[in-house]
């Protein structure tokens, strides 16, 4: 692996906000795919702790990723981190992973050949999930936690984040990601589908992957509850931002989770696991029609 200072290719950005260990995870896999990258890169990571719970780790990995810039951004908003991470990359793109993921070893070799035959401004990745602990009964992994997966190719419009992303730095030239969206979430997959409007190219590469590590807190019932609920209030608070309907996405969300009320008990005796994502559908409706009334929800606020 390369790392020159000078003319960097590539930059990967991550935000870590207090989860230590699991970042550590993460760069050690970072160190593995990029002995298989010969360009230069840099690796900038911005602790999102006012009590820079990242700056040890960052000092022991220098051992093995001497080019690992550490940068403190207190003020807790996992927007103002992202933006400070691209402010200070040198790479002429910008690699995204998230700091509860670990990556695959050929994940940023499988992105830089693939930018080299296919003209795009970005391009998205799988995030395969991966439980820590024995799931329960109930809970079926795969069912509840897996993202929408593409051909190699697709061109995306939306379902963007920056859990698995390779992105010009010219992409953000002119925008950054919202901080409004700091401490709710979903701001990467708001900025990404905006770009999208404005004509920007994206592609998803399935090659390129990344694996999101749930602990068993994530399998617990009421936290799967208000990830769904976020995930739609989220959504339609950016599409009431774009001027649709409010007594549509009201409509619309009401009539769905009514259906489902109607049905969930026939769902549960088809198939319990089928049953708790059918649940989990409900909360998503939820979210959706406390946008309508303008809820006030912050998942990372702490």
């Amino acid at each position: 692996m390369s790392s020159k200072a000078e003319n960097i290719c590539i930059s990967i950005c991550i935000a870590t906000f207090k989860r230590p260990d699991k970042l550590e995870r993460l760069l050690h896999s970072l160190v593995k795919a990029l002995d298989k990258l010969d360009v230069s890169f840099d690796v900038v990571v911005v602790d999102n702790d006012v009590s820079r719970s990242a700056e040890g780790i960052i000092k022991q990995i220098k051992i093995l990723l001497p080019n690992v810039i550490y940068l403190n951004e207190p003020e807790q908003n996992i927007s103002l981190a992202r933006n400070r991470a691209i402010s200070k990359a040198r790479g002429k793109w910008l690699a995204f992973v998230d700091d509860d993921e670990i990556v695959d070893s050929d994940w940023l070799r499988e992105y830089w050949h693939y930018q080299k035959i296919h003209s795009a401004d970005g391009y998205f990745g799988p995030v395969l999930p991966s439980v820590e602990a024995e799931t329960p009964a109930w809970l079926d992994a795969e069912l509840i936690f897996s993202r929408p997966r593409f051909q190699t190719g697709t061109r995306l419009t939306d379902k963007m984040r920056t859990g698995n992303a390779f992105v010009r730095a010219s992409v953000f030239e002119k925008n950054k990601f919202d901080p409004g969206y700091g401490l709710r979430g979903g701001g990467d997959a708001i900025f990404f589908t905006l770009r999208a409007k404005e004509n920007f190219k994206f592609l998803w590469n399935d090659a390129a992957i990344t694996y999101e590590i749930y602990p068993r807190e994530r399998t617990k019932l009421t936290w799967l509850m208000q990830r769904y609920f976020r995930s739609g209030l989220n959504f339609s608070t950016f599409r009431l931002q774009q001027n649709y309907s409010r007594f549509g996405i009201f409509l619309k969300a009401f009539t769905v989770l009514l259906l489902l009320t109607i049905t969930l008990v026939f769902r549960f005796l088809l198939s319990p696991k089928k049953g708790v994502l059918h649940f989990l559908r409900m909360c998503l409706q939820v979210g959706h029609i406390a946008a309508c009334f303008n809820f006030p929800y912050y998942e990372y606020k702490q």
